[in-house]
């Protein structure tokens, strides 16, 4: 009994972390083997918006731990606090409207040429300075490593895109069903 006891206990902390590994949310690592994971260090750009459109002040409406797990891209966190909200303006008589806007780089951003460093470019040589020592290039040029990143984009198209994506968009009103 107590050899089938420690074998569910292995299998249970083996299995749990594969459904971050096998499933579709990369920043909830909650269950993961995140020992040298980048996705901890991942800080989202975090806006709410109100019916009259104008950003609402999230340090006065949520506890500093709710703001930064909205920071780690915990929809969870969005779509309780969407529910807490929209309730409290229907009891108040208020439209409820609520819009929410959550941009964060990728959770391999830091280890990308063009997400290292941003846009700087001390060298002056036209190629941001990330692609100068990143794991990507090894063996490479800055200039043809850019080019394999980037292709023809500008260095600034490339980092938007590349290294801010917008997990949830403004314009959709999180108080009629829609889920982040």
């Amino acid at each position: 009994m107590r050899n089938v006891l420690i074998v569910a206990f292995l299998a249970f902390n083996v299995g749990m972390p594969l459904r971050y590994y096998l499933g579709d949310e990369p920043y909830d690592e909650r269950f993961a083997w995140r020992m040298f994971s980048p996705v901890r260090m991942v800080r989202c750009d975090v806006a709410l918006y109100g019916a009259d459109g104008r950003a609402l002040p999230l340090s006065r409406m949520l506890h500093v731990v709710w703001i930064n797990l909205l920071k780690r891209a915990r929809l969870q966190v969005l779509e309780a606090y969407a529910a807490h909200y929209c309730a409290g303006e229907v009891a108040a008589g208020r439209p409820a409207v609520l819009e929410a806007e959550l941009t964060c780089p990728p959770p391999d951003g830091p280890e990308r040429g063009i997400c290292r460093r941003g846009l700087q470019d001390l060298d002056r040589d036209g190629i941001p300075d990330g692609f100068n020592d990143a794991r990507e290039c090894e063996g490479q040029a800055p200039q043809a490593c850019f080019k394999a990143a980037c292709g023809e984009q500008s260095a600034s198209a490339c980092f938007e895109q590349t290294c801010r994506g917008t997990l949830v968009a403004r314009g959709t009103n999180l108080c009629e069903g829609a889920a982040p």
